[in-house]
């Protein structure tokens, strides 16, 4: 772990659960509203809310790319309705190889899913922001897969977050977490 005494852990956490009350995650919402679990697949898969937006992580992806993913995923139903863990229906969803679909995509889709079956993850998955959010504190983190809440800087664990709560705060402060620990200097700076 990297000297992370100039990070205001408590000030990051009031203002991430200001963002989230004021701006829910309205695709995980519309997700979890589904009738029925087929429906929520289709609608994690194409990203959309109940306005038919598609979330901003997905855009570029496009909806003729997402349309192809869902009615993909949807053959994994049966697989989908036995996963008992977040971490099994994630392996499930990347299962279904989909043109330009990618480890974000996969992640969102699964914790739209996973909310719809209660399945929520134990682990802060690293993808893209949240890997590089994660980078600015940890050292050696290039090649993980995930961090476990536990190996967050102790100040974080002072709050009652998820590991998607924590995930969201490593992708959403990532400039934030990149000028207060590159500003310490190297030799104050340790390894986790």
């Amino acid at each position: 772990m990297k000297n992370v005494g100039e990070i205001k852990f408590d000030t990051i956490v009031r203002q991430y659960q200001a963002i989230r009350k004021k701006h829910p995650d309205r695709h995980i919402d519309f997700c979890v509203q589904q009738k029925n679990l087929s429906d929520a697949i289709e609608v994690a898969a194409k990203a959309i809310n109940e306005e038919n937006k598609i979330h901003g992580h997905q855009r570029r992806i496009g909806r003729i790319k997402l349309n192809a993913f869902a009615k993909l995923l949807r053959l994994k139903e049966s697989e989908i309705k036995k996963a008992t863990t977040f971490d099994k229906l994630l392996l499930i969803i990347k299962s279904v190889k989909s043109d330009r679909i990618a480890d974000l995509t996969y992640y969102d889709t699964t914790t739209r899913i996973g909310a719809y079956l209660d399945l929520f993850p134990e682990k802060i998955y690293l993808h893209t922001g949240t890997r590089t959010g994660a980078s600015y504190l940890f050292d050696k983190i290039k090649d993980r897969k995930f961090i476990t809440v536990d190996e967050l800087p102790k100040e974080f664990l002072n709050h009652d977050l998820t590991a998607s709560e924590f995930e969201d705060i490593l992708c959403i402060f990532k400039e934030y977490f990149k000028q207060r620990v590159m500003s310490t200097p190297l030799k104050k700076r340790f390894a986790c």
